[in-house]
């Protein structure tokens, strides 16, 4: 409870832990400096059809089924996000739930199928915790998180995947970095 310093004194420590920076694309190079004990649990796997917003953004026909693969997030035993993964079959048919818990999931799956990413569409929104999202991360219902849809394209041009991550507000703090190519400047 209390941080001793020499020659400074003892000061009371924040009951509260610092929010962990994840820097925008770069999930787990900011998990393995910021949280390097961060584990990964699988909640669900299943192939089924996808939420009607998921199948329009993967490009899929209405009925075709995906890998949905529920994950949490936790650092001793406290949990800290989840994430729920939509992956083509084409692309996510084999994936193993050992590869599907791991931190470095999005490297290592694409560097399995053999692509190569060219980039995501990353949406983040502040809202309130849902039922299902207080139960996952042990919050009060209508506590403030950061809920992120991100979309990865491959090089050809295809959508691998969507996953929808919820992360707790008071645990997370989502750090952005804009360059400018003065070549090709996308204004969005």
């Amino acid at each position: 409870m209390l941080d001793r310093q020499v020659g400074r004194g003892s000061y009371v420590r924040s009951a509260r832990p610092a929010k962990l920076p994840i820097l925008q694309n770069d999930f787990t190079g900011s998990v393995r400096r910021e949280a390097p004990n961060m584990k990964r649990r699988m909640l669900s796997k299943q192939f089924a059809v996808a939420p009607p917003h998921i199948v329009t953004a993967l490009g899929m026909l209405k009925a075709e089924k995906c890998l949905i693969a529920e994950r949490l997030d936790l650092i001793e035993d406290e949990p800290l996000a989840y994430d729920t993964a939509y992956i083509p079959l084409n692309l996510g048919g084999n994936i193993s739930d050992e590869m599907l818990i791991r931190i470095d999931f999005l490297e290592s799956w694409l560097a399995a199928q053999g692509v190569t990413l060219s980039h995501s569409v990353e949406s983040i929104e502040a809202k309130l915790a849902d039922l299902e999202a207080a139960k996952k991360l042990g919050l009060d219902q209508s506590s403030p998180v950061l809920a992120v849809m991100d979309t990865v394209y491959i090089m050809d041009g295809r959508v691998a995947g969507v996953f929808e991550s919820v992360y707790r507000a008071d645990r997370f703090r989502l750090i952005s970095t804009i360059r400018r190519d003065h070549n090709n400047v996308d204004s969005h």
